[in-house]
């Protein structure tokens, strides 16, 4: 899917939070490769890796899953 939109709201969020992409990555126990990817809207998260950036950044994943339902969905 690669939803531009999408990623640019975890960055936007990550951002907020005024966490590096590294931040993020131990935060949530994923790697900064994978957050670049997501950020960048070469790849799409996982529903797992949805659940642990939210908690890491600490919103309802509503926030983010919203932005990724078909993901989830499909």
């Amino acid at each position: 899917m690669k939803n531009n939109g999408s990623s640019s709201k975890v960055k936007e969020l990550r951002k907020r939070k005024e966490f590096s992409q590294e931040e993020l990555a131990e935060k949530s126990g994923l790697s900064v490769r994978t957050i670049q990817r997501i950020e960048n809207g070469e790849s799409d998260p996982t529903e797992e890796s949805i659940k642990r950036i939210s908690v890491a950044l600490e919103v309802n994943p509503d926030e983010l899953i919203g932005k990724f339902k078909k993901i989830i969905v499909s």
